[in-house]
């Protein structure tokens, strides 16, 4: 399980607000946690998914979440 704390995710000037199971981030952009069980070897993967319109905001997030986590 990852723990974090959301106001080191996302920057101070970027409101955040928890619901129904999504991190939505500004005015338009939704960060979500999907768990993938089909994996060999009884493995969870687990993926975040990014979404909304491709704009400034989105790639400010995107720049943000990738600085908390190892991308391989």
């Amino acid at each position: 399980m990852v723990r974090y704390d959301v106001g080191k995710l996302i920057a101070p000037f970027i409101q955040v607000e928890f619901a129904g199971g999504a991190l939505r981030c500004g005015e338009y952009v939704t960060l979500r946690k999907i768990s993938d069980f089909t994996q060999k070897g009884g493995t969870v993967a687990q993926h975040v998914i990014i979404e909304g319109p491709l704009t400034e905001e989105y790639y400010q997030i995107r720049e943000l979440l990738y600085s908390q986590f190892y991308l391989f």
